[in-house]
């Protein structure tokens, strides 16, 4: 999903924004989209709460979408 919405797109300021549908939030695997130039990914842990981050592994770079939900946490596919 890209937001393709923005005047600037290489402008994202510091507020709230639609990541997606509700019903749509990761609750069996982790869902990417981008928001401005940031690829970002939603998932929700075993309580049902959603958690946004970065779909980019800190570690190794790889795609944390490509990974899967293990608990309240987010498995790196690598």
């Amino acid at each position: 999903m890209t937001y393709k919405n923005f005047a600037n797109p290489e402008i994202a300021i510091s507020d709230w924004y639609v990541a997606c549908a509700a019903k749509k939030a990761g609750h069996k695997k982790p869902v990417a989209f981008e928001l401005g130039k940031k690829r970002l990914l939603v998932f929700r842990d075993s309580q049902g709460k959603p958690h946004v981050m970065e779909a980019r592994c800190p570690h190794v770079g790889a795609d944390l979408s490509l990974g899967k939900i293990v608990g309240d946490h987010l498995q790196c596919a690598f």
